[in-house]
């Protein structure tokens, strides 16, 4: 419900949201109903229809709230959030999916936790993962909640990616000038362009605020954007090799908050690479990144450079078993 709290940070946090759409005429009027029952009332709803081939417009035009519809060739969604920002004029951006939904003080909360530390140019909503059927999960904030000591509304964002806090882009809240300066989403990658550029904005502005308990809801149904384990492992690669140029380049003191984040994705590139039974993307981790690596990840990892990958997978697989078994106290 709106309230005169409500409309105040409305005047203040003018905000765009910024929605993809692809072939979202069944998902459409429930992510805009989410954005116009928002107790903080948006500027804008800036829809951008990547090349659908569906009623997506007709949908998009036929709904009730501040919608400006613009419509591009198939590009991605990359391509349609940047077309979305460029386009934004509001001085704050949101971004929903248009398969995803928000809780009604979604924004609200994002927009109060600026309120508290106005030095801040960003924010991020928490999600929770919702079924069809009802079902729901949600992070487990005993991993993170030593973050808030305090009474803290906010955290250095490579301490939240590196203990788990659920950060996600339809829960991201930015004030639009800092696209500016940073940039916008990188062209050419299928995914990880959304942690890319949060990854770019952490260098420059570490601290973000976070809204909690869960306002973002992370629909989880059979259209959902899926990948395969190849392009995973390309992903991969590409974000390591990313990765490691950016932070060659980087001053002292940014090289050093940045550092655990590269290690981490060496890390989770080697166990990928066991996983799916691929040990020449093993060998080709240790080699080129071996520097990021522990001297036990690099000795294991030169080891599955050795095995075939169908050893390798069912290797990974007897020890993910294993693994279950014994947090299930099966193994004793």
């Amino acid at each position: 419900m709106r309230n005169e709290e409500g409309d105040r940070l409305s005047e203040k946090y003018a905000v765009s949201v910024i929605m993809p759409a692809y072939n979202a005429e069944a998902f459409l009027p429930g992510a805009v109903e989410s954005i116009n029952a928002q107790d903080l009332q948006v500027k804008e709803i800036v829809i951008v229809d990547d090349g659908s081939k569906d009623q997506t417009e007709a949908v998009a035009k036929s709904l009730p709230g501040p919608i400006r519809y613009i419509r591009q060739e198939n590009a991605g969604p990359a391509a349609a959030r940047n077309r979305g920002i460029a386009e934004a004029t509001g001085n704050w951006v949101a971004f929903l999916d248009s398969d995803d939904r928000w809780l009604p003080d979604r924004l609200s909360g994002c927009a109060m936790t600026i309120e508290a530390e106005p030095e801040l140019v960003w924010a991020c909503a928490a999600y929770k993962e919702v079924w069809p059927d009802g079902r729901e999960r949600v992070a487990d904030p005993s991993r993170w909640q030593h973050l808030f000591a305090g009474g803290a509304t906010s955290f250095v964002f490579f301490d939240a990616f590196l203990t788990g806090v659920p950060l996600i882009t339809s829960g991201m809240f930015i004030r639009r000038d800092v696209f500016e300066e940073i940039g916008t989403f990188e062209l050419g990658m299928r995914m990880g362009e959304d942690m890319d550029l949060w990854y770019r904005i952490a260098l420059e502005f570490p601290r973000i605020g976070f809204s909690w308990p869960a306002t973002t809801c992370y629909m989880q149904h059979d259209a959902s954007l899926t990948s395969s384990a190849k392009d995973y492992t390309e992903v991969i690669l590409i974000s390591l090799e990313r990765h490691t140029q950016r932070i060659e380049v980087l001053e002292a003191e940014k090289f050093e908050a940045f550092e655990p984040i590269v290690r981490r994705h060496a890390q989770r590139g080697l166990q990928h690479s066991v996983a799916v039974g691929r040990p020449d993307v093993a060998r080709k981790i240790v080699r080129e990144y071996g520097r990021w690596l522990s001297p036990k990840s690099r000795r294991l990892g030169a080891l599955a450079g050795m095995f075939p990958g169908v050893v390798l997978r069912n290797m990974a697989w007897f020890y993910k078993r294993f693994r279950n078994a014994s947090k299930a106290g099966e193994v004793r």
